[in-house]
């Protein structure tokens, strides 16, 4: 039986094999422990180089981690110095590895007897204490300031290519390309607004004088200007003679038809107001006070018709009666109305003999309005394409 107090069997036999079995099961679980620990770690300590496979069969500790054969390759040297560099004592004497398997080395030197490659970059061509080249220092210090200074410059311009506050770059030479380019630029970028611009703007007249100076660029094109203004002008003023040849001829129109409408109405419609001798509504006199006489005029007898045709003269009666658009051309000829230069040819033809019209021929040779008395009504005019104008229009 076991007691609890003191931790043991009461049976000093029983409790003596089962401590044994005990420490057997311990000592197992450690050495399986350290059997991985030496896989998995490094077979020597790293603090004091020393081996942690001491006393145990088996291959060189080195052996266990680089096992990989290295055909073709170097071997990693254990390090870049002939002497320990945590004691500063040679490898003979201070070295992790066992003494027959130390590099060999003579006595009192840390040179070894046969020369190791190693890494480029390790070795210094200055001394890394003082700073200073082993070799050509004055010279290598020179070109060491000059590269540094390149080198800065280099930095200077990629960084601070362009000055914001004078708005110029750092290079003269890139500045002024850059201005030459800024230039070339906006001179194209003009051109192509002008080439752009419609002709009503590129021939407008501030294009070639000054506005506000007056200072004149191009006087041809401003004296072309003027001459095409002046045409022009020449051109309008064709129209206001047309139109004031059209307005007198359909004045003269006017007059015509309502001449003809008034010579339409019998003279025998007023004798009647007449023959009473005194005017109806003012009951005035017609001997004392001369009445106003109606436009239309009594018909020509035929006794005066034939006297006329015979003398070749007109009478009174039918002179004042007749207008002269219906004047014969043997009697009449071609007689020039009052107030007006414009002539009048009539030729009788079969359909005016029939219709009781005529044909009329005008050849124009100036248009005036009519200051004659409203019996004499004047020829319509043709248009004229004169520069005056009329001397009906310009009184």
């Amino acid at each position: 039986m076991a007691t609890k107090i003191v931790g043991g069997l009461r049976d000093r036999e029983g409790d003596l094999a089962l401590r044994t079995e005990e420490e057997k099961a311990r000592l197992k679980h450690l050495n399986a422990a350290r059997d991985l620990q030496l896989l998995r770690e490094q077979p020597f300590d790293v603090i004091n180089n020393a081996s942690k496979l001491q006393g145990l069969s088996g291959d060189h500790p080195m052996t266990l981690t680089y096992s990989k054969p290295r055909v073709g390759r170097r071997g990693m040297p254990t390090t870049l110095v002939d002497y320990n560099v945590l004691s500063n004592l040679a490898h003979g004497v201070h070295h992790w590895a066992h003494p027959e398997d130390r590099p060999k080395t003579d006595d009192g030197r840390r040179l070894r007897r046969k020369e190791r490659l190693v890494p480029s970059y390790t070795e210094k061509d200055y001394n890394i204490i003082t700073t200073r080249y082993l070799y050509d220092h004055d010279q290598k210090a020179k070109k060491e300031v000059s590269l540094q200074r390149a080198l800065a410059a280099a930095k200077y311009r990629a960084r601070n290519r362009f000055n914001p506050l004078l708005q110029r770059f750092a290079d003269p030479g890139e500045d002024a390309r850059m201005k030459e380019r800024f230039d070339a630029m906006e001179t194209e970028r003009v051109k192509r607004a002008l080439a752009q611009q419609p002709p009503c703007i590129k021939g407008r007249a501030t294009n070639y004088w000054n506005l506000v100076t007056h200072e004149v660029n191009n006087p041809a094109a401003l004296k072309a200007m003027d001459v095409a203004a002046d045409e022009r002008k020449e051109r309008f003023k064709n129209r206001y003679i047309m139109e004031g040849n059209w307005h007198v001829r359909d004045v003269n129109r006017g007059h015509v038809e309502r001449s003809r409408r008034m010579n339409a109405i019998s003279h025998d419609r007023f004798a009647e107001l007449y023959r009473r001798g005194f005017d109806i509504v003012t009951n005035v006199d017609h001997r004392i006070s001369q009445p106003n006489l109606p436009y239309p005029k009594p018909r020509a007898t035929a006794w005066e018709r034939m006297l006329e045709s015979q003398s070749g003269r007109k009478s009174e009666r039918s002179e004042t009666s007749l207008p002269k658009r219906w004047e014969d051309k043997k009697s009449s000829g071609a007689q020039t109305t009052a107030g007006s230069s414009c002539s009048v040819t009539t030729k009788p033809t079969r359909s005016s003999r029939k219709s009781g019209r005529m044909q009329q021929k005008y050849s124009l040779e100036g248009s005036t309005r009519s200051s004659a008395a409203a019996k004499v009504i004047p020829v319509p005019p043709l248009p004229r394409l004169d520069r005056d104008f009329p001397a009906a229009l310009k009184s």
